[in-house]
């Protein structure tokens, strides 16, 4: 999904870390295009993997300006174990109660960052790699902020702790700002930490480019195709999904194409065989994001049905909705996490209780059967997500916040130059009269041993 790159020279460079799990990685596109728009913005991003970088992505790689640093390499544990700062690191881990392997990591990390005087450092995913920039700025006061998106503050088991609220509140209380795709996930935040974070936690949506992912003329004409985009597993629903489907693929003419991998595959392909919808379901598999623009502009209507997984893992708010809205699909989804802050029910699709079949049958029956309501909720979906949930626009609010906490930063270091400035300044004083004092006693006591001299003594 490639963004603009034209460069702002009106604002002020910005240096800016971004630590993360790794990078690239197939699901997490929206992380390197929050990158390259953030250098479009004038800031200086660099970025540093905690896990091997995987092979994908090369042609948006390719436009991020700075190499990224793979801790991984370069016998890291060994190098990290010698560091002067690893002593200082393994006190902050077991302070905070993190595991001591990520001590190592953030060693390197807080010496990467010293190295290119980093003036402020961001996370992804309130995970390992929040943690460690947690590690970071205690080891060399660099202030540090993390976006916090879905399953890593509702699943269970994530980052070595089986619940996650009290590592999301070690976060959400040491960072100088904690960002989170939706509404919903702030409510809960705020759930569960101190009120007077408050100020601190702000909503900045993921975005998609509305360039890219443009509208198109779609034809009321044969059959309706309703298309989902989603990795196979647990909480994308894709057996509700099914079985919805199944209600209407009789009575109508229509088609499902699901784009998608994952662990739930032969599971899906055997229900699919039971229901008897081998001849109109399609799974297509992995599709790069040319395929799946392709396939949403061919598509009728896009169905997504999210659900609560067995373990708590949620959604945040799907990307590929966004990405429907914008080529001008209607949707059906469910009430679930932030999803019904981009699909507002009735106005660009239909939304539905977790696990309804009933209902999400119903839904897709009503706008299989109606292209003028498709187009109608089409419209209105790309306009709601050209406006909230706009890359750039949202990108900008990030660059706003990155500017302002290094702002904040360099006015407390200021601050605090100030007061060790003032405080030299008192002990110089103080110095010098105590060194006028003691000349004084000294000359004083010499003019008594000049009188004893005189006096013959």
């Amino acid at each position: 999904m490639p963004v603009k790159e034209t460069k702002n020279s009106d604002s002020e460079s910005i240096k800016v870390c971004y630590i993360l799990l790794h990078i690239p990685v197939p699901s997490e596109t929206f992380v390197i295009n929050e990158l390259i728009a953030l250098q479009a913005l004038g800031v200086d991003v660099h970025t540093v993997s905690l896990w091997p970088s995987r092979k994908c992505h090369e042609e948006l790689m390719a436009r991020i300006l700075n190499p990224v640093y793979d801790i991984t390499g370069d016998a890291f544990q060994q190098k990290a174990a010698t560091s002067a700062l690893y002593p200082a690191a393994c006190k902050l881990a077991e302070r905070y109660k993190i595991p001591g392997g990520l001590a190592l990591q953030a060693v390197l990390a807080a010496e990467y960052c010293r190295s290119l005087s980093i003036q402020h450092i961001h996370s992804h995913f309130a995970t390992e790699a929040a943690l460690v920039s947690l590690l970071v700025s205690k080891l060399t006061g660099i202030s540090f902020s993390f976006t916090a998106h879905a399953y890593d503050i509702f699943r269970l088991n994530v980052a070595g702790e089986t619940f996650p609220d009290r590592r999301v509140k070690l976060l959400v209380e040491n960072a100088a700002k904690t960002i989170t795709i939706s509404e919903y996930n702030r409510n809960h935040i705020l759930s569960i930490t101190d009120p007077a974070v408050t100020e601190r936690l702000e909503v900045v949506h993921c975005g998609i480019d509305p360039e890219r992912f443009k509208p198109c003329v779609r034809t009321s004409l044969g059959s309706v195709t309703f298309l989902s985009v989603g990795r196979l597993f647990g909480k994308k629903g894709h057996e509700f999904l099914l079985r919805s489907f199944r209600q209407l693929a009789f009575t109508c003419d229509a088609r499902l194409r699901i784009i998608g991998d994952g662990e739930l595959l032969p599971v899906l392909t055997k229900l699919t065989r039971e229901l008897d919808l081998e001849d109109k379901v399609v799974f297509i598999g992995v599709a790069s994001s040319e395929r799946v623009l392709e396939e949403m502009h061919a598509a009728d209507v896009f169905v997504l049905h999210s659900i609560t997984g067995s373990d708590n893992d949620k959604e945040g708010i799907p990307v590929s909705i966004m990405e429907a809205c914008a080529t001008g699909l209607p949707v059906v989804s469910t009430r679930h996490s932030g999803i019904p802050e981009l699909v507002i029910d009735g106005v660009n699709g239909f939304l539905v209780d977790e696990m309804d079949c009933n209902g999400f049958a119903n839904a897709m029956r009503l706008l299989a059967e109606s292209p003028y309501l498709r187009e109608q909720m089409g419209h209105a979906g790309r306009e709601l997500v050209s406006e909230k949930f706009n890359l750039f626009k949202e990108t900008q609010k990030l660059r706003e916040i990155f500017s302002a906490l290094i702002q904040k930063s360099s006015a407390l270091e200021t601050t605090k130059v100030d007061r060790n400035f003032h405080d030299a300044t008192v002990i110089f004083s103080y110095r010098v009269k105590m060194g006028l004092l003691k000349n004084r006693v000294k000359n004083y006591f010499n003019q008594l041993l000049q009188k004893d001299h005189d006096k013959g003594f």
